[in-house]
């Protein structure tokens, strides 16, 4: 087990053992980033656990933060079990903070007997079958803290598994730190060789089931002729079961003749610098929880659409600040984006309204204070 960082900070402050499934590039990696460079809090000694790598592996372990890397023993959850009882019989943590299933199981395995308080946000459902909804259940009903990240998931979540209450829970609000945002620069642009008076399209999220990219380029196609300046770019990862969706797009496109218009990029790290060239943000989605990426648009003052689904508009109160389309609605996203792209970004008075609500409500300060609310309420308990 391979540990990086500090080695005697906050010795006598009550540890947080903070734990990631893994290091992709998705919305809970992000978030995660996020609280732990911004946290610095008095009262905590935060390490983190992490039990498999990713793309973004390197920006943690720049963080000032202890690092306990169990990924050597990848698929090997007995010693990940045995490894992770070792490190709480040894840091002795008041908290262990979960987040995936995966983690949250192996952490409460690895738990039994020590006094330490078990947290976990819920950020989606997860794959489906029995076994794994037993799993969420059990965990749900053993866990001292249930964190949800908005209410209408919570919700959902009651209902999808026929429960009256979710026992020990709460709604804290995903956060973004909107520092990230400050920069500008005109990289995208110039590195896919598209022409500066462009209007710019895109879409941030990984090619998964939840996600509807096909839905945009669809409506893209509506639009291109029109606009002949427009260009659409989706910024997304993808793994071996989700590639499908990947294909089906750029066949779309390549079969509609407009494939020269719709760029295919990868996990981006320079998302802000991507938001900062938009002219108009896309979020397709058919069934998050949240929405960080809509939420960073919204940040950087890039003028939105989103789908019309329970947490978006909770999180946009309504579609106050954002215009919402009915999911997998061609015709009705198709007359948005062109609605929202007749109006200069930087006259858009919507978008504006939309930037300040966004710092005011999903801060990555706001964030961490509620986080640490309930951990201080766990340790006086």
């Amino acid at each position: 087990m391979l540990s990086l960082g500090l080695q005697n900070k906050g010795i006598l402050k009550p540890k947080i053992l903070y734990v990631l499934d893994f290091l992709s590039m998705g919305g809970v990696e992000r978030l995660s980033y996020d609280f732990l460079n911004n946290v610095d809090d008095a009262y905590f000694d935060i390490h983190l656990l992490i039990l498999e790598g990713g793309k973004f592996e390197d920006e943690f372990k720049k963080l000032n933060i202890q690092i306990h890397d169990l990924s050597a023993y990848y698929n090997k959850p007995l010693k990940q079990v045995f490894a992770i009882r070792k490190l709480i019989k040894q840091l002795r943590p008041a908290i262990v903070h979960t987040h995936n299933r995966k983690g949250a199981g192996l952490v409460y395995l690895g738990s039994r007997g020590f006094q330490t308080k078990l947290v976990r946000t819920f950020h989606h459902f997860g794959s489906r079958g029995f076994l794994r909804n037993l799993l969420n259940l059990y965990l749900l009903n053993n866990y001292d803290s249930n964190l949800f990240v908005s209410n209408s998931f919570k919700q959902d979540f009651i209902r999808n598994y026929k429960l009256k209450k979710a026992p020990s829970a709460s709604v804290i609000y995903n956060g973004v730190d909107f520092k990230r945002f400050a920069a500008k620069s005109d990289c995208i642009k110039d590195e896919l060789g598209i022409h500066e008076d462009a209007l710019l399209i895109g879409m941030v999220g990984n090619f998964v089931s939840i996600k509807d990219q096909l839905t945009v380029c669809k409506a893209f196609k509506q639009i291109e002729q029109d606009l002949p300046k427009a260009r659409l770019i989706f910024a997304g990862n993808h793994n071996i079961d989700s590639k499908h969706f990947l294909d089906e797009c750029m066949q779309y496109c390549k079969q509609n003749g407009f494939e020269d218009k719709v760029f295919f990029l990868d996990s981006r790290k320079d998302v802000p610098q991507l938001l900062a060239e938009l002219d108009l943000f896309v979020f397709s989605t058919l069934a998050d929880t949240f929405g960080i990426a809509l939420i960073e648009a919204m940040g950087a003052g890039v003028p939105a659409i989103s789908s019309n689904i329970g947490p978006i508009s909770e999180i946009t109160e309504k579609g106050k600040y954002v215009p919402l389309f009915e999911n997998g609605e061609v015709d009705d996203l198709a007359i948005k984006m062109k609605a929202m792209l007749k109006i200069p970004k930087e006259e858009n008075q919507l978008a504006m309204r939309a930037q300040q609500f966004a710092i005011d409500h999903y801060a990555i300060r706001t964030h961490i204070d509620a986080t640490l609310e309930v951990y201080k309420r766990l340790v006086k308990n």
